[in-house]
């Protein structure tokens, strides 16, 4: 479900992407994200609000996995105001286990899971959600992923700072929220079809952004 941005139980009457060329494709081949940008020398994983996605790529720029995700909401009830995850570019100072828990949510005494939670600024951490993604941004501020995605980042990619990284953990660049510099093909040709564009510009979508049915038929 990673085309569709969540992980929680579908139901019926639910509209869901689910691509009609599968042969053959990966989840790779689906990413928002260029699989080559400009190396800089170390590792990085990119958020973007507005795609709903993280991007990790190695230190010759290199796009080694993709995912989903939900980061800070328009509105938190309980806090009264908007909770946007803070965009920049940090590093990660610190990580936690599997066993890892908020110290503040939910308000007032904390508790709610984490599971391999990977700091990068004050309280803001990416993370596991043991309960799933909405297809949302809905936290508090923290990067939720996917659970496994979490754990393949936590060990398998992300460095917490030490000697010889010059005490600097791997980089997180949060993109800004409406300003995206990743255009995900599924959803321009999703908004192709919801803005009813003739069946001609469809067909020139798809040889565009393939591997989307031309006739526009997602296999709803």
């Amino acid at each position: 479900m990673q085309l569709n941005r969540i992980n929680t139980p579908i139901y019926a009457g639910m509209t869901i992407a689910v691509p009609t060329k599968l042969a053959g494709a990966t989840l790779m081949d689906f990413s928002p994200f260029p699989s080559q940008i400009k190396g800089s020398g170390e590792k990085v994983i990119f958020v973007d609000p507005n795609i709903l996605a993280w991007g990790a790529y190695n230190t010759d720029g290199h796009l080694v996995r993709w995912g989903s995700a939900s980061l800070g909401s328009n509105y938190c009830p309980d806090l009264g105001r908007r909770c946007h995850t803070r965009s920049g570019s940090f590093n990660v100072y610190a990580k936690g286990s599997a066993n890892c828990k908020s110290t503040k949510f939910p308000l007032p005494y904390g508790g709610a899971p984490m599971p391999y939670c990977m700091y990068f600024h004050n309280g803001f951490a990416l993370h596991g959600e043991p309960n799933g993604l909405p297809g949302d941004n809905a936290s508090h501020g923290c990067v939720r992923l996917f659970e496994s995605d979490a754990e393949w980042l936590s060990h398998d990619f992300v460095e917490a700072p030490d000697f010889n990284d010059h005490h600097k953990g791997t980089k997180v660049v949060i993109e800004p929220y409406g300003e995206t510099n990743f255009q995900p093909t599924e959803k321009r040709h999703l908004d192709a079809i919801i803005n009813k564009k003739s069946k001609e510009n469809l067909e020139t979508s798809q040889q565009e952004y393939l591997p989307w049915d031309a006739t526009g038929n997602l296999d709803l």
